[in-house]
């Protein structure tokens, strides 16, 4: 039974003490109930995305950030959400995801290991021993990252723009083909069913105005905010959050009540 914290919680936790004080609280909570904190690949990514432009006097900051996330190391790692959800509803693998858990721990590990962010840059990270050196590639990061949000933003200003209100089932149908995956019958209802938050999320945001606009850069963290929803596809996973709103965004869903606002 697992519990995850989003980007904001990560980079709030140690700063902010009305959201220390609720995370511990809430944790205690949780872990009295047997669940498991685990860490979430998205949070990773979005945590690595800030570090793509150099801000060499945050870094240690920053480094606390990604030690919250992984527990100190010894979370262990979600896969990304599609990939999550094939497994978790319909056990089926996914065809085209090419990092799994230990790639995250990796990561992370890399990460918190280095000195400073041009020790990253330039792949000066030592890890045990001085004849392997490892670093990240903050411009693959920063390409790929962008990739995925310009496709979500068009993807809602289109359905917006024609008035397309796609049913649950049709969103579903769509992330199989995504995945490449041939559904068997009753897939589609099954998915459906287990992104019920993922869904009214997306459906508040169609329902917005066009002053709302989708790519602005106050709205960049939506697409990780829809993404994230996908893990309450496992009915036992909480999500911690300080960002009331996306509670709100998918009140009406019946999963809501497994998104703890800290």
């Amino acid at each position: 039974m697992p519990f995850f914290v989003d980007t904001n919680v990560c980079s709030k936790w140690e700063s902010d003490t009305s959201v220390r004080q609720n995370w511990l609280a809430a944790q205690k909570n949780l872990e009295s109930r047997g669940q498991e904190y685990v860490s979430c690949p998205l949070v990773l990514v979005e945590l690595l995305s800030r570090l793509v432009k150099p801000e060499p006097r945050y870094f240690s900051t920053d480094l606390k950030s990604f030690l919250f996330l992984s527990n100190d190391g010894g979370a262990r790692f979600l896969t990304f959400p599609a990939k999550f959800v094939l497994k978790q509803v319909l056990q089926v693998d996914s065809p085209i995801s090419p990092f799994d858990p230990a790639d995250f721990k990796q990561w992370c590990a890399i990460i918190t290991a280095s000195p400073s962010r041009e020790a990253l840059t330039n792949g000066e990270v030592e890890m045990g021993s001085p004849l392997l050196t490892y670093g990240v590639d903050f411009a693959k990061i920063k390409t790929q990252h962008e990739a995925g949000r310009k496709a979500f933003v068009e993807r809602m200003a289109y359905l917006r723009q024609s008035y397309v209100r796609p049913t649950p089932l049709q969103v579903a149908r769509g992330i199989l083909r995504g995945q490449n995956v041939i559904p068997q019958p009753a897939d589609a209802d099954k998915l459906a069913c287990a992104l019920d938050a993922a869904y009214q999320y997306e459906m508040f945001l169609l329902n917005t105005d066009a002053s709302y606009d989708f790519g602005a850069e106050k709205h960049r963290g939506d697409w990780i905010d829809s993404q994230l929803l996908y893990y309450l596809a496992d009915p036992d996973m909480h999500i911690m959050t300080d960002d009331v709103r996306l509670k709100r965004r998918c009140e009406s869903s019946h999963q809501a009540n497994r998104i703890i606002v800290l």
